[in-house]
């Protein structure tokens, strides 16, 4: 094990507060004060000197000085009982040390050694922070937040050198040449790719036979502008003054706390089947501390001592006067940056999508082959289920139970594709509804062929499941949000009368980081702060707080799914504007015993900031939407009550984050949303339909369906998948999504169509 010091001399902080001696730190930021908008303070780059050599015989000398060094260095610290926490362990660290001294340019091999050391230094605080209990408090909302953030085993390595290559950046000031990165900077692609396979990887890989990484998981979100960092590589915008943004949890009581539109015209089903979507194709993953540990921005150790605020953090500071936290004498929320990955400028911050970019359901499967595993049954095709008063739920995840349920009542939450299914039981009602579909095609499946193993029981049901999942999305979900004229506009119609030929592999189908950064959180502003259970004679039994919901399966053990269908498909969601409720404004995952919760809203400003996402402006000009040059212009795309809220809080028109804005903007007749949010969403679903080798409308591919399986997938609605999967539901109106009226009338489910699945008979 080879331990190299630091350098001893550092900068001191214009607060005259040292950092820690003999880190080397990378730029991020020193929380001072948490109580004022504008209080971060950098920190000050450190370089550590490596002597160059321009010879071969200097490079064989300097290696054989090296080693001598090292022998000693070694032997000191074998020596030595309690070895300084702070030295650098590169035994740790990504790559074998003498494995960079391979790099023929000194230049790029110092800096990366310095990137090394960096990232080693990090995981020695990380192990520190952990053996003397400064993390958030286990079961807190901090705590529970950053699990459903946390990546997996294979993300670590992405993530570590992902900071090597920002470091590069810095020290030699351009984008680094991926030839030169190892090759577990990168996520692992197959060799070669089967192309008469007929069905998807679990992980995405290989839906582009020529760029099989494409919608991979554990890829780079894409870009559609350049990130806006402060430095170019990684640290948050900041003002066009140059001084900091406005502090996101002053702009979410600022402006998220006015109701400013009636409720709308969709169910509140429609916002959950959103969630469904958005977990489907999204998942973002935080930098986590030692051994996968949460990491702590606000604990009184790092009040008293600064030095041990991890460089990813980018707290939320409470102001004094914040009507919600300050009484409660809550100072600041932690919020760890998301995990960098290598993009496609390698040394420029990018962000990693843990699951694929495709629809394919990987809610009900999971996007990795071990995953799946967890899942499924190996018999008949059949995922796993647990049985509770004669009703099928998923299957039990222990694995959660001290964040999750109640497991002194043997009432533990669930495993699903996605471990985010038990955020809150209306998502995991619809999780539940889909494991049940897959089930009753298998079903179905194998009465019609007999001679099916397990494996194509379970891939054929899973196609099936995968392509109603599609078609629901664009004939449904689409059309409630976008409206049908943005829907015609952008290409995104279902046509069954169209014989669909539209795959183009050159098309990227990665989810754009605006994405999923900030426009597909849209869904925020449609949240309900009650939940309602309703009987079968469909009259309320029970209202209850949202946020007691929270990873709360106690309903499901008590009273099954019914209850909480009823109340999805019969309750109105809130309209897509700037009023949020205070259930996930204040109290996200607050703990069952406890007072208060996270932010979301300030948390998706402070997302956006962490993304280098660039302001509101700049993507009304992408969108090929009128200009905003000054305060005056917004008062075309925007009520002037609206105008009036951002000008007090922002100095520029330039400054405006991208949420807060697209909010406030007048939605697209027709549509549920305005013009910048149907730009980007529309965008993104064309994308994601036309580069889907194994999209579902898809002729002429290996897996293609055929003529007549194509027809019954046509069938397929939400209100069939209501009628074939709950409980007891014998009735619902035709279009789930949408409030029962006269138009959509109230309907016995043998009048809905149903997918005939003896079409697949062999």
């Amino acid at each position: 094990m080879f331990y190299v010091r630091g350098d001893d001399v550092i900068e001191e902080l214009s607060e005259n507060r040292p950092l820690l001696p003999s880190a080397p730190t990378a730029l991020g930021y020193q929380h001072i004060d948490p109580n004022t908008p504008k209080t971060w303070k950098r920190y000050i780059h450190v370089e550590m000197k490596v002597p160059r050599v321009q010879t071969i015989a200097g490079v064989l000398l300097g290696l054989l000085l090296l080693g001598m060094v090292l022998m000693l260095v070694a032997e000191a610290i074998r020596e030595a009982r309690q070895p300084d926490p702070f030295l650098i362990d590169y035994s740790t660290s990504p790559r074998p040390f003498m494995g960079y001294f391979k790099q023929q340019d000194p230049n790029v091999r110092d800096a990366w050694l310095e990137g090394e050391g960096l990232v080693a230094y990090r995981k020695n605080l990380e192990k520190m922070l952990v053996e003397n209990g400064v993390v958030p408090k286990r079961g807190s909302a901090s705590c529970l937040l950053q699990r459903f953030q946390k990546g997996n085993a294979d993300t670590q390595g992405l993530h570590d050198c992902a900071l090597v290559v920002e470091h590069m950046k810095k020290s030699l000031g351009g984008c680094i040449d991926v030839a030169m990165l190892p090759d577990h900077c990168m996520p692992k692609t197959p060799d070669t790719c089967d192309p008469n396979y007929p069905y998807r990887t679990f992980n995405g890989s290989c839906n582009n036979l020529q760029r099989p990484e494409w919608g991979m998981a554990l890829t780079a979100f894409k870009r559609l502008l350049r990130p806006d960092y402060a430095d170019g590589v990684s640290l948050p915008r900041l003002a066009k003054s140059g001084e900091e943004l406005p502090n996101a949890r002053h702009l979410s009581n600022e402006l998220y706390t006015h109701r400013t539109r009636p409720v709308s015209n969709v169910t509140v089903l429609t916002l959950y089947f959103g969630l469904f979507i958005d977990h489907d194709i999204i998942r973002i993953t935080s930098k986590t501390g030692h051994n996968g540990a949460p990491i702590s921005c606000c604990s009184p150790d790092i009040v008293e001592n600064p030095n041990l605020l991890h460089p990813e953090c980018m707290a939320i500071g409470i102001p004094k006067d914040d009507p919600f936290y300050g009484p409660l004498n809550v100072k600041c929320l932690d919020f760890v940056r998301s995990a960098p990955v290598t993009g496609s400028c390698p040394g420029e911050r990018e962000q990693m999508n843990l699951v694929t970019s495709f629809l394919d359901a990987s809610g009900v499967y999971g996007s990795f082959y071990d995953r799946n595993n967890l899942l499924r049954s190996f018999k008949d095709g059949q995922l796993k289920v647990m049985w509770i008063n004669n009703t099928e739920l998923l299957p039990q995840g222990h694995h959660i139970s001290y964040a999750c349920g109640f497991p002194n009542k043997d009432q533990y939450c669930f495993r699903a594709g996605d471990m985010r299914a038990n955020e809150q039981a209306e998502l995991t009602a619809i999780h539940t509804l889909w494991m049940r579909e897959h089930n009753r095609v298998a079903t179905r499946l194998k009465s019609v062929n007999q001679k099916w193993n397990d494996e194509r029981l379970f891939q054929e049901s899973r196609r099936i499941v995968i392509a109603e999942l599609q078609h629901l999305v664009y004939n449904e979900f689409l059309m409630a949000l976008l409206g049908p004229e943005v829907v015609k506009e952008h290409g995104l119609e279902i046509d069954p009368q169209r014989q669909y030929s539209e795959y183009d592999p050159e098309m990227d189908p990665s989810i754009s980081n605006v994405f999923g950064g900030a426009a597909f959180r849209v869904g925020h502003s449609l949240i309900e702060s009650m939940i309602e259970l309703i009987g079968e004679d469909y009259s309320s039994e029970r209202s209850i707080p949202l946020h007691k919901v929270f990873l709360n399966p106690h309903i499901f053990y008590e009273k099954g799914i019914d209850l909480l269908l009823r109340g999805l498909v019969r309750e109105k969601a809130q309209s897509v504007d700037s009023y949020i409720t205070d259930e996930v404004r204040n109290r996200l995952f607050q703990p069952f015993n406890g007072d208060h919760g996270m932010d979301l809203s300030a948390i998706g400003i402070q997302r956006g900031r962490d993304h280098g996402l660039p302001g509101y402006t700049k993507w009304r000009k992408l969108c090929g939407l009128s200009e905003i040059n000054k305060w005056e212009d917004l008062f075309d795309v925007m009520d002037a009550q609206h105008v009036q809220r951002l000008r007090k809080n922002y100095d520029s028109v330039e400054d405006i984050d991208l949420t807060p804005a697209s909010l406030s903007e007048n939605h697209i007749p027709g549509s549920m949303v305005g013009p910048v949010h149907a730009c980007l969403i529309a965008r993104q679903f064309r994308h994601s339909r036309v580069s889907d080798r194994f999209w579902f409308e898809n002729q002429n591919q290996v897996g293609s369906f055929k003529p007549g399986q194509l027809e019954e997938i046509y069938k397929s609605s939400f209100a069939r998948l209501l009628c074939d999967n709950s409980d007891r539901i014998k009735e619902v109106q035709r279009y789930a999504l949408h409030p029962v009226s006269k138009e959509n009338k109230v309907v016995n489910c043998t009048e809905i169509a149903e997918v005939n699945l003896k079409v697949w008979a062999e």
